[in-house]
């Protein structure tokens, strides 16, 4: 009887330790799970190094800590500023696990998760965002918070980038003012811009007399499918002088419709393009990533001031692809 009862335990405490053993190399099969991984077009938490105004580093953060649940409804509006109160500088911080909470099953469910994480502050930005909807641009997954293949090579970047970019943007894509978006892919970020900056109204009437908005990409087949978006979306802004997408290198921008307010480049480059910083307007702000491909990256705030004055300002860590250059002038683009 006595044999039995050891056995018993024996085997019980054998069952323990293999359960216990399963847990834990689920636990970290888990944990690995959930870790960044090397994907363009995507924020990662690498850090931030402000040269120019250090005070911004002490502004809130998004909480790492909270759930975001699914939102169905439009999401409440932030509360307003104080009279005379000085607008807030926009900064986004991105998760250590990379921000991609906010994966919606529609595009206002996306829109509001954005807004819940912190990336889209302004109900400005989310109201021109809530006007193009990216399943209109992208046909796989749109409404999924990473970065899609769009053919080619390319990708779209993950919709939180594009929200960030857009609010660090937002007060230079005003009505009347000119924007550049290099590396236009599908064309979506081009058209956002374009309402921005008075191409299309409320009503989606186009005006022609109202900014310049120009997107740029090296591959043909990309703007011949961005060109289509659009038509798609919206045929009449097509036919509009104001607004165009090109073939060309984006190290060397589109002088036409320079000086611009805005600039976006949606690739990485080793160094900001001169052309980029000639064609920038005095008071223009370019957001750009920075660094070398497969290396540390940075999106990074590059503004002219009233004297001509170029600043830079890390903002925070990315994997982008390359920005690419055509070094001879005859189309042998290097990367």
């Amino acid at each position: 009887m006595r044999e039995h009862r050891c056995a018993f335990f024996l085997l019980a405490a054998h069952f323990i330790f293999v359960f216990g053993c399963s847990a834990s190399i689920l636990l970290l099969l888990s944990l690995l799970s959930s870790s960044p991984t090397a994907v363009e077009g995507a924020a990662f938490n690498l850090g931030v190094t402000d040269h120019t105004t250090p005070e911004l580093l002490h502004l809130p953060s998004v909480s790492s800590s909270r759930v975001i649940p699914a939102v169905a409804s439009a999401a409440p509006a932030p509360p307003a500023a104080a009279a005379g109160a000085e607008k807030e500088p926009y900064i986004y911080r991105p998760r250590m696990e990379m921000a991609w909470r906010a994966t919606g099953h529609s595009h206002l469910d996306l829109l509001n998760n954005l807004r819940q994480e912190g990336i889209l502050k302004t109900n400005r930005i989310f109201d021109v965002m809530s006007k193009v909807d990216r399943k209109k641009y992208v046909k796989d997954f749109p409404y999924q918070d990473s970065p899609q293949p769009i053919g080619w090579g390319a990708t779209i970047s993950a919709p939180h980038m594009h929200a960030a970019a857009l609010e660090y943007l937002s007060d230079q894509l005003q009505p009347g003012n000119s924007a550049l978006d290099v590396g236009s892919g599908t064309g979506y970020l081009t058209t956002c811009m374009a309402r921005l900056c008075g191409l299309v109204d409320d009503k989606n009437e186009v005006h022609h007399d109202l900014g310049k908005v120009v997107g740029i990409d090296y591959v043909k087949p990309l703007v011949e499918m961005s060109v289509d978006n659009v038509k798609n979306d919206l045929p009449k802004l097509m036919e509009a002088p104001n607004f165009k997408l090109l073939v060309g290198d984006g190290w060397k921008g589109y002088a036409e419709f320079a000086p611009y307010h805005a600039i976006h480049v949606g690739a990485a480059a080793r160094v900001v393009p001169q052309a980029l910083v000639d064609q920038l307007a005095v008071g223009g702000k370019m957001i750009i990533p920075l660094g070398p491909s497969g290396g540390a990256q940075y999106l990074t705030e590059v503004t002219k001031d009233e004297s001509g004055h170029v600043k830079q300002r890390q903002l925070f860590g990315v994997r982008y692809v390359p920005l690419v250059e055509d070094t001879s002038g005859g189309g042998r683009w290097r990367f």
